[in-house]
């Protein structure tokens, strides 16, 4: 005998796999402390902190209430920081902690360009760049 699987029975068992669990709470009071606008708009996702609330001491037959608290965005680090920006080239950290060394769109070849001047002040620029970072014998 074939089991029968539906959309749902699949979803649920993803959610356990992943644990997720499923909850449906009914008639609930939600309190909402925005920062970025007066009211919910429907269909915007909101960062932020759901938590459920005591009922009142003074009243014992109060029902319980959420309160919703819309967190600040976090501010990330910039990705790849930038070590060295010079004419020629910039020197960039990566996320595991290598150097990275960037030439920048100034190779303008014509009438005056000397590939020897060319390459003499890129190695000045490589030499500013990694003479703070290396240590000296």
């Amino acid at each position: 005998m074939k089991k029968i699987t539906t959309r749902a029975a699949r979803a649920e068992k993803l959610n356990r796999e992943q644990g997720w669990h499923r909850n449906t709470e009914t008639f609930v009071d939600l309190k909402s402390l925005l920062r970025s606008e007066r009211v919910l708009q429907p269909g915007r996702e909101y960062n932020g902190v759901l938590r459920r609330e005591l009922p009142g001491e003074d009243n014992a037959f109060e029902d319980w209430h959420y309160t919703f608290l819309e967190t600040l965005p976090t501010k990330g680090c910039h990705r790849n920081p930038r070590l060295y920006d010079g004419a020629f080239i910039t020197m960039t950290r990566n996320l595991t902690g290598g150097l990275r060394l960037n030439f920048r769109r100034c190779l303008k070849p014509g009438e005056d360009f000397s590939l020897d001047e060319f390459i003499g002040a890129v190695a000045d620029e490589l030499r500013d760049a990694l003479e703070g970072l290396v240590e000296k014998e």
